[in-house]
């Protein structure tokens, strides 16, 4: 108790005086903390106070000067008036204006050149004094130099003393305002300097002046340096701050110390001070000298054991650094006092603590700990425990304790009389139990032994260390039994022989286990020996049951194998040892993996059949690689085990091959793929549905028509999925029960509301297991249109022969309006009114000509034959042909300004324009302002896979239409595609524009948004127009009249007649005939006189071609021309079939008959 206790007092008073220490190590630490942070930010306080009170100063004054800049410049714009000041000289170029401090003193160098500016600031002295009256007294002077050298200021003394013939563009304080040193127009403050005038320390406040943009001078305050010593005077922030000021090189301009300094005025004109060494300050000069090294802004310095913080902070307006230092000797003086104070007291507290603590822990501890150290002593001696004996604890919590330890002693004899009970049931059971039971120590010594295990080794307990293990068990299983030890801590159902002295040997199980103390050391080891001699011959029945059985097994055609517990082949069937390709003897008693593949050994085989041994449970796999064959070979899988009694004694392992199976269910499979295949590859639907309607077959082509996927339709109900099947629901059924087979055609299968497909069904039945129809349906649609499409096409060829046969006949009409027409314009040259009416009949005529011929070339067939053509002409001839569709149009033509030539055939480029500008038409049927543009223009192409370099035609045709959408976009070039109403588009325009286009190696590009229009680019190679040289043909009238006869055949009555009198013109005698044969006999009669032959194709009777042969044959020298309303090209493909020598085309003017007339009869080159 009295150790205790001492120990007790030793540890508390450790611990007081490391509390002691660390208090006094904190209270050190919070001085320095408060150092370092709470006085800097005081500092920085009172030092942003200072900063704040000398910026409001400072912009308080260049207020001011921008005030007065802004007065001058508004007095210097205002018109001089002299006579309206009080004003009187005082020296030569000297001037007073007014008395009193606000009066205004003006120099100027010559006083004969009154400057007109100083007139003008003369003439606003009152606004000046009222103005100067209101900054008394913050501003000491006022004054205003000009840029012509004359100075105005108040008071007036300084003009009165400034020196004869001063030059103010040297002055100091005016260069601060000029242009040069301040662009930017703002206040300037100039140095602190001591002025001999005003025998006082001044700064000055500069502002330029400008009046209409251009420098006038500046104006300037004197600022007192009695304002700025109020500064520095730092009681009245702190009582121990310190505040001084330095320019931008350090020096120093105001300090406490110079206060005297500036309060004198003897000084010398142009002395100069230097203040830095007039300072005796050591502070001040460390704090300098430490500003020179480099700059800071705060900084701490230590004088003579006492801290100051020092604060840098430079004005940018004036340049100058205030810097600032705070002591803190005086403010921790008191501090420090009260802080040791404190310390000695807290340390008198924690003393008192302490004793206190002492004698409670006495108390309430260490007597308790001593009673249970007596009472755990009297337990070590005697077994028991005796009650704790304690008087009344300070708390609950240490009773608390007494009690559990009561119990823990209660508990732990509970433990010993239970330990006690078990030892005694263990020695029974050893007594009682059909096992030999042996411990054996640490080197497997025998140390003790069961009754029964005394009795099977015929020995006493003396006996027992004389006991050799290895006297009764084989060598290698000694060594496999270590090995398991070693592995595992224990070996568990060991099988082998044991062999008595008397030479009887019994089966045995042996197994062995570790036996480890309190520090996990091996202190011995555990066996038990279990004698299974019965079952040997049990399991010796059984082998001779199993030879019974093996005939029977060895018939089987499938493969059995039959195995031990251990796994060890007992029996194998002929079917298994042939496939396995090993004699029966050599695999009889080897271990179940000798015969099994390494793949199945990998996957657990073994662990399987063994899970059957030890389950009892069997074990059926179908369609499984076979274990023992390396060679891929199936089979179904039966595991059963072998019992005797209830005892499993082995397993047996059966093999059914299903190699046959699998290949004829492959070939199923197969066949069942290619028929899939087959339907998938079927361009047309192919449905099949049950009995219940569900669909059971949904092929790729059934997706594309149906436009359902195969993963949305399979399973689904067919009439719930797709509601147009319900018309045919009623066929479905009678096909279902009459097992017939229905055809439908061109049937209307709506895909949605408005979109249909035409196609053909067939419906019929499937004869399998369950009763369902098929559906197979065929998409017609795209055939119907080309249907449609061939039909159009017919009617267009029997209208095009139809509107050739008419335009055929208009052209002879017009021959006689044009003939007649040319006729008179020779005759009534002499009248131009009548003139101008025939002319007009003429071109009208012309013009009807034209378009009748370009719809002539629309309408028919024709080979295509390459040749040189304009592109801007053929547009205009496209535009002409196509005026009455394209008059609600507004057309924006932008054709290139020289020719473009092409080498192609006319009518398909034509086709191709007319293509283009139609569906642009009609896209803009329904728009307010519809703009048709087109635009022509020559492009070098290079670097292009799809076009080969060189120069290319560009022209363009857009619209500000509807537009094509996205989803259209791509389709927009297929045949049959078109998004117009029935009847009013074949879809076959676009898809031969490009043809076309490609045809003459070009490209066509489109580019089209929803709503606002679409763009066709269309490039083709051109070639250059020096290869192109026309040959022009001036058609005039002969030069004197002609001689002979000419033969005019032709079936048109006006036709006959207007062209005899164009010959009679001519001065040719005409003969004329009103078809083929009249004109052949004619010729026959007047065959020696006849010198033409002017001949129309289409007569009735004997064609013109059959005329022309029959008189080539007559007279091969004659010369015919043959005049139809047919073109020359459509004749020679497809009439003559050859070149025609002479052509005049219907109808015709005089000019032109009168020109081929000349060529043939007269042979003159007109």
């Amino acid at each position: 108790m009295k150790k205790l206790s001492l120990k007790l007092f030793v540890i508390l008073l450790i611990c007081f005086i490391v509390i002691v220490s660390i208090q006094y190590w904190c209270h050190d630490s919070l001085f320095n903390h408060w150092l370092n942070k709470d006085f800097k930010e005081n500092g920085r306080r009172i030092f942003n106070n200072i900063l704040q009170h000398e910026n409001n100063f400072w912009i308080e004054k260049k207020r001011t000067a921008r005030q007065t800049a802004l007065i001058f410049t508004k007095l210097l714009a205002r018109p001089a008036d002299s006579s309206a000041n009080d004003s009187r000289p005082l020296r030569q170029s000297r001037l007073q204006i007014a008395l009193g401090e606000t009066a205004l003193g003006i120099y100027t160098p010559n006083s004969a050149d009154f400057p007109t500016q100083a007139e003008t600031i003369a003439a606003g002295l009152p606004l000046i004094q009222y103005y100067l009256t209101s900054l008394k007294p913050s501003v000491f002077s006022t004054y205003f130099i000009s840029k012509d050298n004359w100075l105005a200021v108040s008071p007036p003394l300084r003009a009165l003393e400034i020196a004869k013939n001063y030059d103010f563009s040297k002055d100091a304080v005016y260069t601060l305002g000029v242009p040069e040193t301040n662009p930017e127009k703002e206040v300037k403050i100039s140095d602190l300097h001591y002025d001999n005038i005003w025998k006082k320390w001044i700064t000055s406040l500069v502002m330029p002046i400008y009046s209409s943009g251009r420098f006038q001078g500046i104006i300037g305050h004197d600022i007192p340096i009695e304002q700025l010593l109020e500064l520095v005077q730092t009681d009245k922030y702190y009582s121990g701050a310190n505040l001084f000021i330095t320019d931008d090189s350090l020096q120093v301009i105001i300090h406490p110390e110079l206060i005297p300094l500036y309060k004198r005025t003897d000084f010398n004109r142009g002395q100069k001070f230097d203040f830095n060494s007039m300072i005796r300050d050591k502070k001040t000069r460390q704090i300098l000298a430490a500003l020179k090294a480099g700059p800071f802004s705060e900084k701490l310095f230590r004088f003579d054991n006492e801290q100051e913080m020092v604060f840098v902070y430079r004005q940018k307006s004036t340049g100058w650094h205030y810097v600032f230092s705070l002591s803190s000797a005086k403010l921790f003086a008191n501090i420090r006092k009260g802080a040791i104070t404190f310390y000695t007291l807290n340390a008198l507290v924690l003393l008192v603590f302490m004793v206190l603590l002492f004698f409670f822990l006495r108390a309430s501890l260490l007597k308790p700990l001593t009673q249970i150290n007596d009472n755990l002593l009297f337990f070590q001696q005697t077994g028991n425990s005796r009650g704790l004996w304690h008087r009344s604890q300070l708390f609950n919590e240490i009773g608390k304790v007494f009690t559990n330890i009561e119990n823990v002693f209660s508990q732990l004899q509970n433990k010993i009389s239970e330990t006690n009970e078990a030892r005694e049931y263990l020695e029974k059971m050893m007594r009682t139990t059909q096992s030999i039971v042996i411990t054996l120590n640490a080197r497997m010594r025998p140390i003790s032994m069961n009754e029964y295990g005394l009795k099977i080794f015929k020995m006493d307990n003396q006996e027992i260390a004389k006991l050799r293990i290895g006297d009764y068990l084989e060598k290698k299983f000694r060594r496999t039994l270590a090995a398991e030890l070693k592995e595992n801590e224990q070996a568990l159902g060991q099988e082998t022989t044991l062999t008595l002295k008397t030479g009887e040997k019994i089966d045995i199980v042996v197994s062995l286990s570790q036996i480890r103390d309190f520090n996990n050391r091996i202190s011995g080891y555990l066996a038990v020996i279990d004698d299974i001699s019965k079952r040997k011959k049990a399991e010796m029945n059984l082998k001779n049951q199993i030879l019974f059985s093996r005939q029977i097994f060895q018939s089987i055609p499938e493969m059995i194998i039959i195995v031990d517990r251990r796994l060890r082949i007992t029996f194998i069937n002929t079917r298994a040892r042939d496939l396995i390709k090993a004699s029966g003897v050599s695999i009889i008693g080897q271990n179940l993996n000798s015969i099994v593949t390494r793949n199945s050994i990998e996957s657990g085989f073994d662990e399987l059949v063994r899970n059957v041994l030890e389950g009892g449970n069997s074990f059926h796999r179908i369609n499984t690689v076979n274990p023992i064959l390396e060679e891929e070979n199936y089979v179904d899988l039966i595991i059963e085990p072998l019992k005797s009694g209830n005892i499993i004694i082995g397993g047996i392992i059966l093999l059914r091959d299903i190699s046959e199976w699998r290949s004829l269910t492959a070939q199923l499979r197969s066949l069942q793929g290619f028929m899939q295949k087959l339907i998938n590859a079927s361009p047309y639907a192919v449905i099949s549905i049950n009995n219940h309607g569900l669909i059971t077959t949904w092929n790729q082509s059934a997706e594309k028509i149906l436009n359902v996927t195969f993963a949305n339709a399979f399973g689904k109900n067919l009439y719930t999925l797709l509601p147009l099947f319900d018309k045919y629901k009623d066929i479905i059924n009678e096909i279902m029960i009459l097992k017939k087979t229905i055809y439908l055609n061109d049937e209307k299968v709506f895909i949605g509301e408005e979109d249909f497909k035409i196609a053909n069904l067939t419906l019929y039945p499937v004869t399998a297991e369950q009763n369902g129809v098929v559906i197979h349906i065929e998409d017609v649609s795209a055939l119907k249109k080309l249907e449609s499409s061939l039909l159009q096409a017919q009617k267009m060829e029997s209208l095009g022969l139809l509107t050739s046969h008419i335009i055929h006949d208009f052209n002879n009409l017009l021959s006689g309006i044009m003939g007649y027409a040319s006729l008179l314009e020779k005759k009534i040259a002499d009248n131009p009114k009548v003139k101008k009416y025939v002319t007009t009949i003429i071109n009208s005529s012309e013009r009807a000509s034209t378009l009748i011929n370009q719809l002539l070339n629309f309408s028919r067939k024709k080979m295509a034959e390459k040749e040189i053509i304009n592109l801007n002409d053929l547009i205009k001839e496209s535009l002409d042909f196509l005026a009455m569709n394209l008059k609600v149009l507004n057309l924006d033509i932008q054709l290139y300004q020289s020719q473009i030539l092409l080498r192609a055939d006319k009518t398909k480029i034509s086709q191709v324009l007319i293509n283009l500008i139609i569906n642009a038409r009609d896209a803009l049927e329904n728009v307010q302002q519809p703009i048709l543009r087109i635009k022509t223009d020559l492009v070098d192409i290079s670097n292009q896979s799809n076009l080969l370099d060189g120069q290319y035609a560009l022209i363009e045709i857009s619209d500000n239409g509807s537009g094509i959408s996205q989803e259209n976009l791509n389709k927009i070039f297929e045949p049959f595609f078109t998004t117009k109403g029935q009847g009013r588009g074949t879809g076959l325009g676009l898809a031969i524009v490009r043809e076309i286009i490609r045809d003459y190696n070009g490209q066509i590009d489109v580019d089209s948004q929803t709503g606002r229009g679409t763009l066709f680019k269309i490039l083709l190679p051109v070639i250059a127009k020096e290869m192109f040289q026309p040959i022009v043909q001036e058609e005039t009238e002969p030069a004197a009249p002609l001689e002979g006869m000419v033969l005019l055949i032709d079936d048109e009555e006006v036709v006959r007649e207007i062209g005899h009198d164009m010959l009679k013109t001519l001065g040719l005698k005409c003969l004329t005939a009103a078809n083929g044969t009249e004109g052949i006999e004619i010729f026959k009669k007047n065959s020696t006189e006849i010198t033409l032959v002017i001949l129309d194709i289409e007569m009735p009777g004997i064609s013109g071609e059959k005329v022309f042969h029959i008189l080539k044959e007559l007279r091969p020298e004659i010369k015919i021309l043959i005049a139809s309303g047919y073109g020359r090209e459509y004749l020679e493909t497809e009439i003559f079939k050859s070149k025609i020598s002479h052509f005049i085309p219907k109808p015709f003017k005089m000019e032109q008959l009168s020109y081929q007339v000349n060529k043939l009869i007269g042979g003159r080159d007109v």
